[in-house]
């Protein structure tokens, strides 16, 4: 399956959200 750069980025956006996300948990955690 061929993923086109556009929706690399579709993709990626929410995976960063996501990401940044638990990152704020883990420093809300410690």
């Amino acid at each position: 399956m061929e993923i086109s750069p556009k929706m690399e980025k579709q993709m990626v956006k929410p995976l960063e959200k996501i990401n940044s996300r638990f990152q704020q948990l883990k420093k809300n955690n410690l």
